[in-house]
């Protein structure tokens, strides 16, 4: 769970209760909230890749939506993910 928030930096409880197994349940509504501010406040941003360096990165065709966000743990792969910008 910790490699998932460091890898997904989420920022706000929906996306922290798909990361953290029970969130609900393990954690109370300040807890939670208290989690989301420490990610916020002691990561740093995810990377973003300009539109042009995300076209050497994926295969095929399709065009890249612009500002590509990577995950460090899929490396040259794109992810997609709520709240970064990137389609559903």
């Amino acid at each position: 769970e910790m490699m998932q928030l460091a890898n997904h930096r989420p920022i706000n409880m929906v996306q922290l209760l798909v990361l953290i197994k029970d969130c609900e349940r393990r954690f109370s509504p300040d807890e939670i909230a208290k989690i989301l501010e420490i990610v916020q406040r002691l990561l740093p941003p995810p990377p973003v890749i300009e539109a042009e360096e995300a076209e050497d990165v994926g295969e095929g065709d399709h065009e890249e939506p612009e500002g590509l966000i990577l995950s460090s743990v899929y490396e040259n792969q794109p992810f997609s993910a709520p709240g970064y910008g990137l389609p559903d």
